[in-house]
């Protein structure tokens, strides 16, 4: 896509759901394992994947509301990060992704790894600990640079859901609970205490209001997290701490590099699974349904095995 090409506009946030799909998706997203959801975009086939049934459920919204498959990872990425409530991805973390251009036929991959603050003791960063140990993550970079090249709908659009879910709140469900040694780290600050009266009451609806305010603020400024305000008390608290080395310029420098990936992504070679599978014919939209629902039923599994070990034979 070009900078000239209209964005277009999507609601898919919980604000607007019916009583009953809130309902059935907030049940979903307490049982241990879901069915990835799938649709087809006006784009093409597309897959939207979680371990969350709720942001799966926005990913899908994505893709029927005419967003692509990048459009649906973003907004799935940041509902996922919402609901983990930080205890297993954040927000400050990482980002490695590949984008598959069906126009084009070529694959790109966006690079957002950790960086590095200067003047910090390796020797730190490698135990863990300490303020002096902290690096500069590029998720939210990575998003807001794969959402401006790739994709079609408007960014405010696509962090809303999560920015709904922080502020408004979701039930608690079973990968909330804390262990002894997460509860532990929680009493640390005010905040964390917060979260875990929510988690260990298991009734609560889970709010998160400073997220919710960091969101609303990410969701005009894609840089919120290098530029904005959260970058300013971030830094302020590393000092705090001990760190005097970070500054806004560390974070402000942090580059996402996209490029022409050396490894050209094939649905026969990638399709369900990480690793790479050659089958004995051609895909099209209908196989690929056909597969993934395959692979999604238990009782096929055994036939699956045998197809893809003649396929590989062949």
């Amino acid at each position: 896509r070009t900078s000239a090409t209209p964005r277009i506009s999507i609601n898919v946030s919980p604000e607007h759901w019916s009583a009953e799909e809130w309902a059935h998706w907030t049940t979903l997203n307490n049982r241990v394992s879901i069915k990835p959801a799938m649709r087809s975009g006006q784009h093409g086939a597309a897959v939207a994947s979680s371990a969350n049934a709720l942001a799966v459920h926005i990913g899908k919204l994505v893709l029927e509301q005419g967003g692509n498959a990048v459009d649906s990872a973003v907004a799935t990425a940041m509902a996922s990060v919402t609901l983990a409530t930080g205890k297993w991805i954040s927000f400050a973390g990482i980002a490695s992704i590949l984008v598959f251009d069906a126009e084009t036929q070529k694959t790109y991959s966006v690079e957002a790894p950790w960086a590095t603050i200067p003047g910090n003791d390796p020797h730190a960063v490698s135990k863990g600990r300490g303020a002096s140990s902290v690096l500069i993550g590029g998720f939210t970079k990575a998003l807001a640079a794969l959402s401006q090249r790739f994709g079609v709908c408007e960014w405010s659009d696509l962090v809303e859901p999560a920015r709904y879910l922080a502020s408004h709140g979701f039930p608690y469900f079973y990968q909330l609970y804390a262990s002894s040694s997460t509860a532990t780290l929680l009493r640390e600050s005010a905040y964390g205490s917060y979260l875990l009266s929510q988690f260990e009451s298991e009734s609560a609806n889970v709010t998160q209001p400073p997220l919710a305010s960091t969101l609303a603020r990410l969701k005009t400024d894609p840089d919120e997290f290098y530029t904005g305000e959260w970058a300013t008390r971030f830094v302020a608290t590393l000092r705090e701490a001990g760190q005097s080395n970070v500054t806004l310029a560390d974070l402000s420098s942090y580059q996402v590099v996209i490029r022409e990936s050396v490894v050209q992504l094939n649905l026969s070679q990638q399709l369900g699974h990480s690793r790479a599978r050659t089958m004995s014919h051609d895909w099209n939209r209908e196989s690929v349904h056909q597969q993934l629902d395959q692979e999604m039923d238990p009782k096929q599994n055994s036939n699956l095995k045998n197809q893809n070990h003649l396929g590989q034979k062949q």
